[in-house]
């Protein structure tokens, strides 16, 4: 009895994780928008690991700012993404 519980409740958990997603892979589209942007300016610019600083939401997406650590003049990227996660512009700093 207690085996046939068991295996019923792992099927139904695996049932709904296969249908909902884990719960560690749930990201909001904004979360994945930034993990898009800061693998363009990895892939892109050759920068190692880039600091969040600012995401601005405009209509269809959002502007993540990344910035090279240490803060330097210049060293920070604004990375356009749609909602879609396609790149639209990368703007480098001044």
């Amino acid at each position: 009895m207690f085996k046939k519980r068991l295996s019923l409740w792992i099927g139904a958990g695996l049932v709904s994780s296969l249908l909902t997603g884990c719960c560690c892979c749930r990201q909001s589209p904004m979360e994945r928008a930034i993990v898009i942007a800061k693998n363009e300016v990895r892939n892109g610019g050759g920068w190692g690991n880039p600091e969040l600083v600012i995401v601005r939401a405009f209509e269809g997406g959002w502007a993540i700012t990344l910035a090279k650590g240490p803060r330097t003049a210049g060293g920070h990227v604004t990375v356009e993404v749609t909602v879609d996660g396609k790149v639209v512009r990368t703007i480098p700093g001044l």
